[in-house]
């Protein structure tokens, strides 16, 4: 086979030339003529609907929302797919269309079908469409962005946390006490009986009994 093409190309140059010709021509008008798109759009041609149902489970949202409401929406003219997930609280339904079908098209269809979603759905049910953007576009729906001064303030507050004393059982502790009006034995030393009277320990009694008298008030450790 390629050795009957490759005769059929020598004997036929000037052909040959010219489709060579034809097919660069065709090329560089390719090259100027063809849209391009910076992010391609590869996804689906596809109309997402919401509806809230607050305070239900999956199982309700699924038997009286999701599934009557897709019935009615494969109804539509140049539906390929309709997809369904319920969860709490809501319910999704995505619509996937034909590639030949206009996407505004698409949407007032499903607009349209919306509206007499009414008639079947519980009473304040009311579903409605997703932004008007493709499936690409929702990536960009949530950002994720970072605070360059959020690491320092982060040790920041690690360090000054670091430097709070903390509480320990045990160890030294320091108060108030007062003697008690009683009178010093004499096996008291001498010492002891001027610290408790707030006197000198050479005014302090050395030996006997010493007079009741009140004492001042001292600070022990």
């Amino acid at each position: 086979m390629i050795e009957r093409l490759i005769e059929a190309s020598i004997r036929n140059r000037f052909l040959v030339l010219i489709l060579a010709v034809a097919l660069s021509i065709g090329g560089v008008y390719a090259v100027f003529d063809t849209p391009i798109d910076a992010i391609p759009d590869l996804s689906e041609n596809q109309v997402i609907v919401f509806t809230d149902w607050m305070g239900r489970s999956p199982r309700e949202v699924e038997d009286q929302v999701t599934y009557p409401l897709s019935r009615k929406l494969q109804g539509l003219a140049g539906v390929k797919a309709v997809r369904s997930s319920s969860e709490f609280n809501f319910s999704m339904i995505t619509i996937i269309f034909h590639d030949n079908i206009d996407f505004y098209f698409a949407r007032q269809r499903v607009t349209e079908k919306l509206g007499q979603a009414g008639a079947y759905l519980p009473s304040g049910v009311v579903p409605y469409l997703a932004p008007d953007a493709t499936a690409l576009g929702q990536i960009f729906w949530y950002t994720v962005e970072v605070d360059p001064r959020g690491r320092e303030e982060k040790l920041r507050e690690e360090h000054t946390s670091s430097n709070f004393p903390l509480p320990r059982f045990g160890g030294e502790g320091q108060g108030e006490g007062a003697i008690s009006f009683m009178c010093l034995p004499s096996a008291v030393p001498a010492w002891v009986g001027g610290a408790a009277w707030g006197e000198g320990a050479s005014h302090a009694p050395s030996s006997g009994h010493a007079p009741c008298r009140r004492p001042s008030a001292g600070r022990a450790r």
